[in-house]
């Protein structure tokens, strides 16, 4: 609510102290439900209450000011799934955590001070720069707020300006520090690589007994017999059921009938908005625009941009404001309105399209219709057969005898294995729900009745175990083609691996890595000059990393990208950082003290969090911003 009325008077530092609230925020965790609060509480932070009328003050304001950024074009459901909601209420938690050490410290401002700061206030000056007590009355109508009730969340806010501005403006990094970022961030290198050929590294030969005996010894876990189940699988599956509902003409009348407004188009408007701060400019832009001057250069005038006049095609009820919406949508098409007074802010509107709404007709919507009543009965035919099911279980019956009598189908899963396959690799048990009833006949013990398994699309399965072969060691002899195919990978893999070495190595010492990369069977690329994190072509992250680790003229390898070779590198060039600009300096040294601030911020809060404890009634939260209906 005070933030617009605060924008004028806020240092540097509280400038970004929002942000480094919002980033902190995550330390707060919530230690119980809220209970016994007072009439209207949503929150409680130590002694401290955030009521619903304060939250859905705050997030209606922020939310206004998210519009104002990305031109309107961001509506309610869009900002809940990126969290803003939470956000708010974080940023109302951390507040009240501050107002509860505030107090604690004794801190305060006396009445001629809010007072004084109150007069100096921008918003309430007028032409002559002194205070203007009508815009002052005007701003507590349009806010509802009592001047008791301002000069108190004046104070509120100047106070943990106090504290938190003391805390965080003491951080300031030095020359020095940001300097030696720099060097390290600026400085870019060359580096010299080639691809190992494969096909020059030495196939291993045939292993003898004794090799295939040690690598035997070495994987014994790896030579394992799969654990095999058998089951009998009865499918409650809702397609199957949904195809035999058969639903009448008439009741998809009656449907479409009792649920027109389902199928009514609402109509939408392309909307452009010119807001104001101060009336009195809102009705110079108005005459102005009636004198001739066009709505894009009224907009210019007031330091709007295109993106920023622009709303977008929205509809009556996604707009926050209920009045401009109302004026919205009783212009006519390129018709510009008059001054309208929102709740925040002074605004003029024109239309520049209107998309008109319609009713569906019933043919239009007859298949969907359709589908939706199916979609609903088979729901109450699934729930039936579920408790006819679960009832027979418990009386004893077998899924076989179930399936019978229920005319559901039963599949029988034979010498599976956890994979899904059969002794000979074949897919065993073919549904599209297949791993999650592979799960349940892994997990289920022979003989035990266990519970229906739920699929996806709001079926069933049961499932009887009919057999377990468990696992059980490989025999040598019988393993030998696995062990031997082991053996192969793993000293191809250390063949491969010593020769880059070695191809390293000869780099390192001083030949040319033409001349190597030739005898590897690769060709030699110099990148161009590469940021440390940079991702120069034939080079994988781990590779620049070590080049950045390495002195110049150093070799090393790595595995390529795909995993099936190793890249030979070297520290071809080191370039120093260029000198540092002024620009640079204090660019870097901001953002240093932005972080050094944030990373303040933080550790206070945890402090805060560990002395208050924070109780959150999440009902309050979602009916504060009608969410609770949605659900």
């Amino acid at each position: 609510m005070l933030e617009s009325l605060r924008r004028g008077a806020q240092t540097w530092v509280a400038k970004i102290l929002f942000a480094i609230l919002i980033v902190s925020f995550g330390v707060w965790g919530i230690s119980g439900s809220l209970q016994g609060s007072g009439q209207g509480a949503l929150a409680r932070v130590g002694t401290v209450e955030i009521s619903a009328t304060e939250f859905r003050q705050a997030y209606q304001n922020q939310l206004e000011n998210l519009r104002r950024r990305f031109g309107g074009r961001i509506n309610e459901q869009q900002a809940r799934a990126f969290g803003f909601d939470q956000q708010v209420l974080q940023q109302l938690v951390g507040g009240a955590a501050i107002d509860n050490h505030t107090r604690a410290l004794q801190l305060g401002l006396s009445d001629q001070a809010i007072t004084d700061r109150l007069r100096r206030d921008p918003r309430f000056l007028g032409t002559d720069g002194t205070f203007n007590r009508a815009s002052y009355t005007y701003f507590l109508q349009q806010t509802g707020l009592t001047e008791r009730g301002l000069m108190s969340a004046v104070r509120r806010e100047e106070v943990r300006d106090q504290l938190t501005i003391a805390l965080v403006d003491a951080v300031k990094p030095s020359n020095t520090l940001a300097e030696v970022l720099h060097k390290h961030r600026e400085e870019t290198r060359r580096i010299a690589h080639f691809v190992l050929d494969p096909a020059k590294v030495p196939a291993p030969g045939e292993p003898d007994d004794a090799k295939l005996a040690a690598t035997y010894e070495q994987n014994k876990r790896r030579f394992m017999t799969p654990e095999r189940r058998s089951a009998s699988v009865l499918i409650l599956g809702t397609e199957a059921i949904k195809k035999a509902i058969v639903v009448s003409d008439e009741d998809v009348k009656t449907a479409y009938e009792q649920t027109q407004d389902r199928f009514a188009v609402v109509e939408r408007r392309r909307i452009q908005q010119i807001a104001f701060a101060d009336k009195a400019k809102a009705e110079a832009a108005a005459k102005a625009i009636a004198a001739g001057t066009s709505f894009a250069d009224v907009a210019k005038e007031a330091g709007a941009k295109d993106a920023d006049i622009d709303l977008g095609l929205v509809t009556r009820k996604s707009m926050i404001d209920a009045k401009i919406a109302d004026a919205a949508f009783a212009l006519a098409k390129d018709e510009v309105s008059k001054v309208v007074e929102g709740r925040f802010t002074n605004v003029i509107l024109r239309v520049t399209e209107i998309e008109a709404g319609k009713q569906k007709a019933l043919a239009e919507v007859t298949a969907e219709v359709r589908e939706a009543l199916a979609a609903e009965r088979v729901g109450v035919e699934v729930q039936k057969l579920y408790d006819e099911i679960e009832k027979n279980r418990a009386s004893g019956k077998s899924l076989k005898d179930l399936a019978v009598a229920t005319k559901l189908p039963l599949v029988e899963i034979v010498n599976a294995d956890a994979g899904n396959k059969t002794a000979d690799g074949k897919v065993a048990f073919e549904h599209p729900e297949s791993e999650r009833i592979l799960t349940a006949v892994f997990t289920n013990k022979q003989g035990a009745e266990s519970e229906a398994v739920e699929l996806g699309d709001a079926g069933y399965a049961w499932v009887d175990i009919q057999g377990v072969t468990p696992t059980k060691q490989r025999e040598l002899a019988d393993a030998k083609a696995d062990v031997k195919a082991l053996w192969i990978e793993t000293e191809a893999r250390a063949a491969l691996v010593a020769a880059a070495k070695g191809f390293a190595d000869r780099v390192a010492g001083g030949e040319p890595i033409d001349k190597v990369a030739a005898d590897a069977g690769g060709k030699a690329v110099t990148s161009e000059p590469t940021l440390r994190g940079g991702k120069p072509v034939g080079l994988t992250e781990p590779a620049v990393a070590q080049a950045f680790a390495l002195p110049a003229g150093a070799a090393s390898a790595t595995d390529t990208i795909d995993g099936k070779s190793r890249v030979v590198f070297k520290v071809a060039e080191i370039i120093a950082a260029p000198p540092i600009t002024a620009e640079q300096l204090d660019k870097i040294k901001t953002d240093m003290q932005r972080q050094m601030q944030s990373d303040t911020m933080a550790s206070y809060l945890l402090g805060l969090k560990e002395r208050f404890e924070v109780k959150i009634d999440p009902l309050a939260v979602r009916r504060a911003i009608g969410t609770d209906r949605e659900q």
